[in-house]
Protein backbone atom coordinates (compact mmCIF):
# COMPACT_ATOMS: atom_id res chain seq x y z
CA UNK A 1 0.00 0.00 0.00
CA UNK A 2 1.16 3.53 -1.22
CA UNK A 3 1.72 6.50 1.31
CA UNK A 4 -0.90 8.18 -0.60
CA UNK A 5 -3.31 5.78 0.33
CA UNK A 6 -2.64 4.98 3.75
CA UNK A 7 -2.56 9.02 4.14
CA UNK A 8 -6.70 9.09 2.70
CA UNK A 9 -6.89 5.65 5.18
CA UNK A 10 -5.94 7.74 8.44
CA UNK A 11 -7.75 10.71 7.23
CA UNK A 12 -11.07 8.71 6.90
CA UNK A 13 -10.29 7.46 10.13
CA UNK A 14 -9.82 10.84 11.64
CA UNK A 15 -13.30 12.38 9.92
CA UNK A 16 -14.87 9.52 11.48
CA UNK A 17 -13.66 10.09 14.94
CA UNK A 18 -15.09 13.33 14.98
CA UNK A 19 -18.38 12.33 13.84
CA UNK A 20 -18.48 9.62 16.45
CA UNK A 21 -17.48 12.65 18.87
CA UNK A 22 -19.42 15.63 17.70
CA UNK A 23 -23.14 13.93 16.62
CA UNK A 24 -22.78 10.46 18.72
CA UNK A 25 -21.45 10.90 21.98
CA UNK A 26 -24.09 13.60 22.76
CA UNK A 27 -26.72 11.69 22.25
CA UNK A 28 -25.35 9.06 24.65
CA UNK A 29 -27.41 10.62 27.35
CA UNK A 30 -30.45 11.24 25.61
CA UNK A 31 -30.49 7.34 24.52
CA UNK A 32 -29.70 6.08 28.41
CA UNK A 33 -32.87 8.23 29.97
CA UNK A 34 -34.86 7.41 27.04
CA UNK A 35 -33.87 3.74 27.98
CA UNK A 36 -34.83 4.21 31.88
CA UNK A 37 -37.71 5.54 31.00
CA UNK A 38 -38.62 2.21 29.42
CA UNK A 39 -37.31 0.18 31.92
CA UNK A 40 -39.93 2.27 34.32
CA UNK A 41 -42.38 1.84 32.32
CA UNK A 42 -41.72 -1.79 32.01
CA UNK A 43 -41.67 -2.70 35.80
CA UNK A 44 -45.15 -0.68 36.02
CA UNK A 45 -46.62 -2.81 34.24
CA UNK A 46 -45.45 -5.74 36.30
CA UNK A 47 -46.85 -7.30 39.65
CA UNK A 48 -45.14 -5.76 42.67
CA UNK A 49 -44.44 -8.91 43.89
CA UNK A 50 -42.27 -9.80 41.09
CA UNK A 51 -40.81 -6.50 40.73
CA UNK A 52 -37.13 -7.14 42.66
CA UNK A 53 -36.81 -10.00 40.63
CA UNK A 54 -37.53 -8.03 37.29
CA UNK A 55 -34.97 -5.34 38.02
CA UNK A 56 -32.20 -7.65 38.19
CA UNK A 57 -33.36 -9.24 34.84
CA UNK A 58 -33.13 -5.45 33.28
CA UNK A 59 -30.13 -4.90 35.34
CA UNK A 60 -27.94 -7.99 33.82
CA UNK A 61 -29.58 -7.38 30.47
CA UNK A 62 -29.39 -10.16 27.50
CA UNK A 63 -26.58 -11.69 28.88
CA UNK A 64 -28.77 -13.73 32.22
CA UNK A 65 -32.54 -12.68 30.29
CA UNK A 66 -33.37 -16.44 29.89
CA UNK A 67 -32.07 -17.65 33.64
CA UNK A 68 -34.01 -14.64 35.23
CA UNK A 69 -36.83 -15.23 33.06
CA UNK A 70 -36.79 -19.00 34.08
CA UNK A 71 -36.38 -18.09 37.85
CA UNK A 72 -39.56 -15.88 37.80
CA UNK A 73 -41.66 -18.16 35.78
CA UNK A 74 -40.87 -20.59 38.54
CA UNK A 75 -41.47 -17.93 41.89
CA UNK A 76 -45.02 -17.13 39.43
CA UNK A 77 -46.18 -20.40 39.27
CA UNK A 78 -45.97 -21.76 43.03
CA UNK A 79 -47.87 -18.45 43.80
CA UNK A 80 -50.18 -19.89 41.54
CA UNK A 81 -49.99 -16.68 38.81
CA UNK A 82 -50.53 -18.23 36.01
CA UNK A 83 -50.33 -14.86 33.64
CA UNK A 84 -47.03 -13.74 35.07
CA UNK A 85 -45.51 -17.33 35.03
CA UNK A 86 -46.65 -17.89 31.44
CA UNK A 87 -45.24 -14.49 30.40
CA UNK A 88 -41.63 -14.97 31.99
CA UNK A 89 -41.85 -18.26 30.36
CA UNK A 90 -42.83 -17.39 26.86
CA UNK A 91 -40.12 -14.78 26.44
CA UNK A 92 -37.56 -17.34 27.90
CA UNK A 93 -38.67 -19.61 25.12
CA UNK A 94 -38.47 -17.20 22.35
CA UNK A 95 -35.15 -16.38 22.90
CA UNK A 96 -34.18 -20.09 23.51
CA UNK A 97 -36.07 -20.88 20.29
CA UNK A 98 -33.36 -17.95 18.11
CA UNK A 99 -30.74 -20.45 18.97
CA UNK A 100 -31.46 -24.09 19.52
CA UNK A 101 -34.74 -24.22 17.05
CA UNK A 102 -34.11 -27.55 14.98
CA UNK A 103 -33.56 -25.64 11.97
CA UNK A 104 -30.77 -23.58 9.79
CA UNK A 105 -31.12 -20.03 10.93
CA UNK A 106 -30.72 -21.36 14.71
CA UNK A 107 -27.81 -23.47 13.36
CA UNK A 108 -26.10 -20.10 12.15
CA UNK A 109 -27.11 -18.22 15.57
CA UNK A 110 -24.57 -20.95 17.43
CA UNK A 111 -21.16 -19.57 17.59
CA UNK A 112 -17.84 -20.52 18.64
CA UNK A 113 -16.55 -16.85 18.82
CA UNK A 114 -17.35 -16.59 22.28
CA UNK A 115 -16.73 -18.65 25.77
CA UNK A 116 -19.85 -20.09 26.71
CA UNK A 117 -19.61 -17.79 30.13
CA UNK A 118 -20.13 -14.92 27.67
CA UNK A 119 -22.53 -16.21 25.39
CA UNK A 120 -26.13 -15.25 26.28
CA UNK A 121 -27.84 -17.91 28.62
CA UNK A 122 -29.63 -20.37 27.20
CA UNK A 123 -29.32 -23.07 29.51
CA UNK A 124 -28.12 -27.12 29.18
CA UNK A 125 -30.84 -29.44 27.51
CA UNK A 126 -32.02 -30.51 30.57
CA UNK A 127 -33.09 -26.90 31.47
CA UNK A 128 -35.18 -25.89 27.98
CA UNK A 129 -36.89 -28.93 28.19
CA UNK A 130 -37.59 -27.91 32.02
CA UNK A 131 -38.73 -24.43 30.45
CA UNK A 132 -40.86 -26.21 28.47
CA UNK A 133 -42.34 -28.09 30.91
CA UNK A 134 -43.30 -25.21 33.07
CA UNK A 135 -44.58 -23.41 30.47
CA UNK A 136 -46.47 -26.71 29.18
CA UNK A 137 -48.01 -26.90 32.58
CA UNK A 138 -49.04 -23.77 32.61
CA UNK A 139 -51.06 -24.44 29.37
CA UNK A 140 -52.54 -27.33 31.33
CA UNK A 141 -53.99 -25.08 34.34
CA UNK A 142 -55.27 -22.76 31.66
CA UNK A 143 -57.28 -25.92 30.02
CA UNK A 144 -55.77 -25.19 26.48
CA UNK A 145 -54.87 -29.04 26.04
CA UNK A 146 -53.52 -28.57 22.71
CA UNK A 147 -50.79 -25.78 23.50
CA UNK A 148 -49.82 -27.87 26.28
CA UNK A 149 -49.50 -30.76 24.32
CA UNK A 150 -47.16 -28.86 21.41
CA UNK A 151 -45.18 -27.17 24.13
CA UNK A 152 -44.36 -30.71 25.93
CA UNK A 153 -43.64 -32.20 22.53
CA UNK A 154 -41.28 -28.69 22.08
CA UNK A 155 -39.51 -29.78 24.97
CA UNK A 156 -38.89 -32.88 23.94
CA UNK A 157 -37.04 -32.15 21.04
CA UNK A 158 -35.34 -29.61 23.26
CA UNK A 159 -34.07 -33.33 25.13
CA UNK A 160 -32.92 -35.22 21.93
CA UNK A 161 -31.19 -31.60 20.64
CA UNK A 162 -27.95 -30.97 21.84
CA UNK A 163 -25.25 -28.07 20.44
CA UNK A 164 -23.01 -30.42 18.59
CA UNK A 165 -24.92 -33.73 18.37
CA UNK A 166 -28.92 -35.78 18.05
CA UNK A 167 -29.39 -37.81 20.74
CA UNK A 168 -32.55 -39.83 22.00
CA UNK A 169 -35.37 -38.22 23.15
CA UNK A 170 -35.59 -39.80 27.05
CA UNK A 171 -38.18 -37.39 28.97
CA UNK A 172 -40.41 -39.43 30.58
CA UNK A 173 -42.41 -36.58 32.03
CA UNK A 174 -42.60 -34.54 29.32
CA UNK A 175 -43.58 -37.96 27.13
CA UNK A 176 -46.14 -38.56 29.78
CA UNK A 177 -47.82 -35.27 29.49
CA UNK A 178 -47.75 -35.43 25.81
CA UNK A 179 -49.88 -38.39 26.30
CA UNK A 180 -52.11 -37.24 29.38
CA UNK A 181 -52.90 -33.85 27.14
CA UNK A 182 -53.67 -35.71 23.73
CA UNK A 183 -56.70 -37.81 26.26
CA UNK A 184 -57.97 -34.39 27.62
CA UNK A 185 -57.68 -33.68 23.58
CA UNK A 186 -59.96 -36.94 23.15
CA UNK A 187 -57.22 -37.56 20.70
CA UNK A 188 -56.84 -41.58 21.27
CA UNK A 189 -54.12 -42.34 18.53
CA UNK A 190 -52.29 -39.02 19.74
CA UNK A 191 -52.54 -40.52 23.35
CA UNK A 192 -51.63 -43.74 22.10
CA UNK A 193 -48.63 -43.07 20.41
CA UNK A 194 -46.89 -40.95 23.44
CA UNK A 195 -47.75 -43.82 25.67
CA UNK A 196 -46.54 -46.23 23.60
CA UNK A 197 -42.67 -44.28 23.17
CA UNK A 198 -42.93 -43.71 26.86
CA UNK A 199 -43.34 -47.65 27.37
CA UNK A 200 -40.07 -47.59 25.15
CA UNK A 201 -38.08 -45.69 26.72
CA UNK A 202 -39.48 -46.61 30.59
CA UNK A 203 -40.93 -49.75 31.07
CA UNK A 204 -41.57 -49.42 34.55
CA UNK A 205 -43.82 -46.66 34.17
CA UNK A 206 -47.24 -47.07 34.77
CA UNK A 207 -49.53 -45.27 32.26
CA UNK A 208 -52.53 -43.37 32.92
CA UNK A 209 -55.95 -45.59 32.94
CA UNK A 210 -58.24 -43.93 30.43
CA UNK A 211 -61.06 -43.05 33.44
CA UNK A 212 -58.30 -40.92 35.16
CA UNK A 213 -59.09 -37.76 35.42
CA UNK A 214 -56.43 -36.18 37.85
CA UNK A 215 -52.83 -35.98 37.47
CA UNK A 216 -50.81 -35.50 40.80
CA UNK A 217 -46.92 -34.02 40.24
CA UNK A 218 -44.76 -33.34 42.91
CA UNK A 219 -40.89 -31.78 42.82
CA UNK A 220 -38.68 -32.67 45.21
CA UNK A 221 -34.87 -32.12 46.59
CA UNK A 222 -33.21 -29.35 44.74
CA UNK A 223 -31.61 -28.73 41.15
CA UNK A 224 -28.05 -30.21 39.54
CA UNK A 225 -25.15 -27.81 40.27
CA UNK A 226 -22.68 -27.12 37.35
CA UNK A 227 -18.83 -27.19 37.81
CA UNK A 228 -16.07 -25.67 36.00
CA UNK A 229 -13.68 -28.43 35.72
CA UNK A 230 -10.04 -29.70 34.18
CA UNK A 231 -6.82 -28.06 32.81
CA UNK A 232 -8.44 -24.30 31.35
CA UNK A 233 -11.55 -24.89 32.95
CA UNK A 234 -12.95 -26.34 29.25
CA UNK A 235 -14.95 -29.19 31.25
CA UNK A 236 -18.75 -28.95 32.43
CA UNK A 237 -19.26 -31.02 35.23
CA UNK A 238 -22.63 -31.85 37.25
CA UNK A 239 -23.12 -32.67 40.89
CA UNK A 240 -26.25 -33.30 42.84
CA UNK A 241 -27.99 -30.46 44.33
CA UNK A 242 -27.25 -29.91 48.01
CA UNK A 243 -28.43 -29.07 51.36
CA UNK A 244 -32.23 -30.30 50.91
CA UNK A 245 -33.20 -33.64 53.12
CA UNK A 246 -36.76 -34.63 51.08
CA UNK A 247 -36.04 -37.07 48.50
CA UNK A 248 -39.38 -38.30 48.06
CA UNK A 249 -42.91 -37.24 48.61
CA UNK A 250 -46.46 -38.69 48.99
CA UNK A 251 -50.11 -37.65 48.94
CA UNK A 252 -52.70 -38.37 50.60
CA UNK A 253 -56.36 -37.85 49.63
CA UNK A 254 -59.79 -39.25 52.00
CA UNK A 255 -57.37 -41.45 53.61
CA UNK A 256 -56.05 -43.27 50.45
CA UNK A 257 -52.22 -42.30 49.19
CA UNK A 258 -51.58 -41.75 45.70
CA UNK A 259 -48.90 -43.76 44.47
CA UNK A 260 -46.35 -41.40 42.88
CA UNK A 261 -43.85 -42.98 40.47
CA UNK A 262 -40.46 -41.60 39.46
CA UNK A 263 -40.74 -40.13 35.92
CA UNK A 264 -37.57 -38.15 36.13
CA UNK A 265 -34.04 -37.62 37.74
CA UNK A 266 -32.83 -34.03 36.93
CA UNK A 267 -29.37 -35.01 37.63
CA UNK A 268 -29.62 -38.51 35.66
CA UNK A 269 -30.75 -36.18 32.82
CA UNK A 270 -28.21 -33.10 33.29
CA UNK A 271 -25.42 -36.27 33.33
CA UNK A 272 -26.37 -38.30 30.15
CA UNK A 273 -27.16 -37.54 26.31
CA UNK A 274 -29.76 -40.65 24.63
CA UNK A 275 -29.03 -42.91 27.41
CA UNK A 276 -24.65 -42.32 27.57
CA UNK A 277 -22.74 -40.68 30.04
CA UNK A 278 -21.34 -36.96 29.30
CA UNK A 279 -19.16 -34.95 31.76
CA UNK A 280 -17.25 -32.91 29.14
CA UNK A 281 -20.31 -31.00 27.52
CA UNK A 282 -17.43 -28.17 25.64
CA UNK A 283 -15.23 -31.42 24.82
CA UNK A 284 -15.98 -30.76 20.51
CA UNK A 285 -15.36 -27.20 21.10
CA UNK A 286 -11.68 -28.00 23.09
CA UNK A 287 -10.70 -30.40 20.19
CA UNK A 288 -11.58 -28.20 17.62
CA UNK A 289 -9.45 -25.01 19.41
CA UNK A 290 -6.97 -27.92 19.55
CA UNK A 291 -7.27 -28.59 16.42
CA UNK A 292 -7.11 -25.55 14.43
CA UNK A 293 -3.90 -24.51 16.36
CA UNK A 294 -1.94 -26.92 15.56
CA UNK A 295 -3.04 -26.62 11.62
CA UNK A 296 -1.84 -23.08 12.03
CA UNK A 297 1.27 -24.30 13.93
CA UNK A 298 1.94 -26.88 11.12
CA UNK A 299 0.82 -24.43 7.86
CA UNK A 300 3.29 -21.51 9.59
CA UNK A 301 6.38 -23.98 9.83
CA UNK A 302 5.64 -25.37 6.54
CA UNK A 303 5.18 -21.76 4.68
CA UNK A 304 8.70 -20.77 6.65
CA UNK A 305 10.66 -23.70 5.88
CA UNK A 306 9.12 -23.05 1.90
CA UNK A 307 10.49 -19.49 1.83
CA UNK A 308 13.93 -20.39 3.60
CA UNK A 309 14.56 -23.03 0.28
CA UNK A 310 12.74 -20.76 -2.83
CA UNK A 311 15.53 -17.90 -1.26
CA UNK A 312 18.16 -19.79 -1.59
CA UNK A 313 17.14 -20.93 -5.36
CA UNK A 314 15.93 -17.78 -6.45
CA UNK A 315 12.75 -19.19 -6.77
CA UNK A 316 10.12 -16.44 -6.23
CA UNK A 317 6.72 -17.99 -7.36
CA UNK A 318 7.76 -20.80 -4.36
CA UNK A 319 8.48 -18.23 -2.24
CA UNK A 320 5.10 -16.68 -2.90
CA UNK A 321 3.35 -19.79 -1.72
CA UNK A 322 5.48 -20.35 1.16
CA UNK A 323 4.26 -16.58 2.40
CA UNK A 324 0.63 -17.66 1.91
CA UNK A 325 1.37 -21.03 3.72
CA UNK A 326 3.02 -19.01 6.76
CA UNK A 327 0.14 -15.92 6.66
CA UNK A 328 -2.86 -19.16 5.94
CA UNK A 329 -0.98 -20.59 8.87
CA UNK A 330 -0.85 -17.43 11.19
CA UNK A 331 -4.44 -17.06 10.55
CA UNK A 332 -5.69 -20.50 11.83
CA UNK A 333 -3.51 -20.29 15.03
CA UNK A 334 -5.54 -16.81 15.56
CA UNK A 335 -8.93 -18.84 14.50
CA UNK A 336 -7.80 -20.98 17.42
CA UNK A 337 -7.10 -18.22 19.72
CA UNK A 338 -10.99 -16.62 19.27
CA UNK A 339 -12.56 -20.09 20.42
CA UNK A 340 -13.06 -19.36 24.11
CA UNK A 341 -14.30 -22.60 25.34
CA UNK A 342 -14.15 -22.25 28.73
CA UNK A 343 -17.57 -23.74 30.52
CA UNK A 344 -20.29 -21.92 31.73
CA UNK A 345 -21.74 -22.83 35.20
CA UNK A 346 -24.38 -20.56 35.25
CA UNK A 347 -27.70 -22.53 35.86
CA UNK A 348 -31.06 -22.98 36.60
CA UNK A 349 -31.04 -23.03 40.89
CA UNK A 350 -34.59 -23.20 41.15
CA UNK A 351 -35.08 -26.48 39.58
CA UNK A 352 -36.03 -29.97 41.64
CA UNK A 353 -34.05 -33.05 41.92
CA UNK A 354 -36.72 -35.28 40.88
CA UNK A 355 -40.14 -35.33 39.42
CA UNK A 356 -42.94 -37.72 40.95
CA UNK A 357 -45.89 -38.24 39.26
CA UNK A 358 -49.41 -40.41 38.87
CA UNK A 359 -52.80 -40.08 37.77
CA UNK A 360 -56.19 -41.58 39.75
CA UNK A 361 -59.60 -41.17 38.97
CA UNK A 362 -61.64 -38.49 41.80
CA UNK A 363 -64.99 -38.39 41.57
CA UNK A 364 -65.54 -35.14 43.47
CA UNK A 365 -63.13 -32.98 42.60
CA UNK A 366 -64.22 -30.68 45.36
CA UNK A 367 -62.82 -32.92 47.56
CA UNK A 368 -59.32 -32.47 46.30
CA UNK A 369 -59.31 -29.53 48.39
CA UNK A 370 -58.86 -32.23 51.75
CA UNK A 371 -55.15 -33.49 49.58
CA UNK A 372 -51.76 -34.02 51.72
CA UNK A 373 -48.74 -33.24 50.44
CA UNK A 374 -45.35 -34.90 52.59
CA UNK A 375 -42.05 -34.80 51.75
CA UNK A 376 -39.88 -37.82 53.06
CA UNK A 377 -35.92 -37.72 54.13
CA UNK A 378 -33.62 -40.57 52.64
CA UNK A 379 -35.34 -43.12 55.60
CA UNK A 380 -38.98 -41.82 54.26
CA UNK A 381 -39.33 -40.14 57.49
CA UNK A 382 -42.11 -37.11 56.81
CA UNK A 383 -40.73 -33.79 56.78
CA UNK A 384 -42.48 -30.88 58.23
CA UNK A 385 -45.48 -30.09 55.99
CA UNK A 386 -45.23 -27.63 53.50
CA UNK A 387 -47.98 -25.80 52.02
CA UNK A 388 -46.97 -25.20 48.57
CA UNK A 389 -49.80 -27.23 46.75
CA UNK A 390 -51.06 -25.90 43.67
CA UNK A 391 -54.86 -27.73 43.03
CA UNK A 392 -56.89 -26.55 39.35
CA UNK A 393 -59.50 -27.72 38.64
CA UNK A 394 -59.28 -27.50 34.59
CA UNK A 395 -63.02 -28.19 34.72
CA UNK A 396 -65.79 -30.12 36.09
CA UNK A 397 -64.29 -33.47 35.30
CA UNK A 398 -60.61 -32.76 35.14
CA UNK A 399 -57.65 -31.50 37.59
CA UNK A 400 -54.48 -30.90 38.52
CA UNK A 401 -52.55 -31.01 41.32
CA UNK A 402 -48.97 -29.63 41.58
CA UNK A 403 -46.17 -29.34 44.64
CA UNK A 404 -43.07 -27.87 44.97
CA UNK A 405 -40.87 -28.71 47.95
CA UNK A 406 -38.52 -25.91 47.63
Amino acid sequence: MNSRKQLKIMSFIGKLSLLVVFFVIPFCPVLAKEQAQRNSQFLENRPVEYQKLYKKYLRQGEHNAVLNLMEIGTQALKDENLNEAAYAFDNALKRIEMVFADNEAALKARSLWYGEQEKDFKGEPYERVMAYYYRGLVYLMQGDYENARATFQSGILQDAFAEEQQFRADFSTLILLVGWSAAMMNSEHLMTDAYRELKAINANVTLPEKHHNVIFIAETGKSPRKLRDGVGHYDLVFRRGKKFKDKSAKMTLTEKEIPLMLTDDLYVQATTRGGRAVDRIIKGKVLFKEGAEAVGETLATVGNTVVQLSSIDNNNSGAGIGAALTLVGVGAKIFSKNVNAKADNRYWKSLPNKILMSTAYVENLDNLKDISVHYLDKYDNELPSIDSVTIVKINDKNAIVWSKAN
